[in-house]
């Protein structure tokens, strides 16, 4: 009875998990995006980043009014098919890795500088 029961598991990790379409409101504009079922919310930001034009760190996805972890998956948290979510741009996320990338030019400048005779 057991084997059989594996033999059930691997037969259905075989099959695609099925493609979910959300509704996803950023500002006054809303956008349709066809994702797996079972991605996780790091990837629907990155799919995102076209439509927003927000980089997928500088997002913030709420749904249900919490905010969710790159890392959650979207079914775990219920996300089903036609399921609206909100996109807010976080400004903290952005001046953090704005002030990153100020840091690493002018290190990479200084790097140059002291290489350079």
């Amino acid at each position: 009875m057991l084997v059989q029961k594996r033999s059930q598991e691997s037969e259905s990790a075989s099959k695609p998990a099925p493609a979910i379409r959300v509704l996803v409101k950023y500002g006054s504009a809303y956008h349709e995006i066809c994702v797996n079922s079972q991605a996780t919310f790091g990837e629907l930001k990155k799919l995102l980043s076209g439509p927003t034009g927000l980089h997928p760190l500088d997002q913030k996805i709420l749904y249900k009014d919490k905010e969710r972890e790159s890392t959650a998956y979207l079914d775990t948290a219920g996300v089903k098919d036609k399921s609206k979510l909100v996109v807010l741009e976080d400004l903290k996320a952005q001046a953090k890795r704005c002030l990153e990338m100020r840091r690493a030019v002018k290190s990479e400048q200084a790097s140059k500088s002291i290489s350079c005779p």
